[in-house]
């Protein structure tokens, strides 16, 4: 498997502008930092603190499940739209650099959300409770991209790529509210991606020691396994060119 560094860097551009150009994956985008900024704005309520600990961990899960899961398979469903997708795949450019240059920039853009949601949600942080935040960051995003990316080969138009991953949209951030009186969803929940990073920003706001258990590192690399190979299973079967 030959990988051009060169064609990934173009694309990486060229999927950069697209998504800086288009609105709808950049509302998907910009969702997150405006709950933050905005919820503690309009919120009716004396305990400040829980209100920016609420619409911080709601931005996360914006970014995580909305963000990083969406745009991948909104930009995937558009360049079938458009056969740009059919153009790249009868080039020079390889499946695995088109998927690499298709994931890195909303990776990117999101991990930066990422952080700036601390930033904005005004909450103080150790450096090694940042660090640890950001790797396990890193690897929801990288979780929520490729589990897109499966999405998107199935997604044959825009409006397929805005429905097809609706389902398990609501269940993640509907799991973590109801979660909270019932049993079974929060054991669910324990196993969700997504809690391991929401639980670190609980930590920082309660100022309490987050505990990175071996449990949550298994959790972390056992899903990121899974999405790896379940998008290879995918494309073996549908590959990227076959719509």
């Amino acid at each position: 498997m030959s990988i051009s560094l060169n064609r990934v860097s173009t694309l990486c551009i060229f999927k950069m502008k697209a998504t800086f150009s288009n609105m709808y994956t950049l509302s998907f985008l910009l969702l997150p930092l405006l709950v933050v900024v905005a919820m503690p704005l309009v919120a009716q309520d004396s305990n400040e603190t829980a209100i920016y600990l609420m619409a911080a961990q709601l931005s996360v899960l914006f970014n995580l499940v909305g963000a990083a899961l969406t745009v991948p398979i909104i930009q995937m469903a558009e360049e079938k739209e458009k056969y740009t997708l059919r153009t790249l795949m009868v080039s020079s450019v390889t499946a695995w650099e088109y998927l690499i240059s298709s994931i890195f920039p909303t990776f990117l853009l999101s991990f930066l959300t990422q952080f700036l949601i601390l930033v904005f949600s005004k909450v103080t942080y150790t450096t090694p409770a940042l660090v640890v935040y950001l790797l396990t960051s890193a690897g929801a995003i990288a979780i929520s991209c490729l589990i897109g990316m499966c999405f998107g080969l199935f997604a044959k138009n825009q409006l397929q790529a805005s429905m097809l991953p609706m389902p398990i949209m609501l269940a993640m951030v509907a799991i973590p509210v109801l979660a909270k009186n019932n049993e079974t969803l929060s054991t669910i929940q324990s196993f969700l991606y997504t809690d391991i990073i929401t639980e670190q920003v609980s930590a920082m706001f309660t100022k309490v020691s987050y505990d990175f258990s071996v449990k949550k590192l298994l959790v972390l690399l056992v899903e990121l396994l899974i999405a790896i190979i379940g998008f290879i299973v995918i494309y073996k079967r549908n590959g990227f060119e076959s719509d």
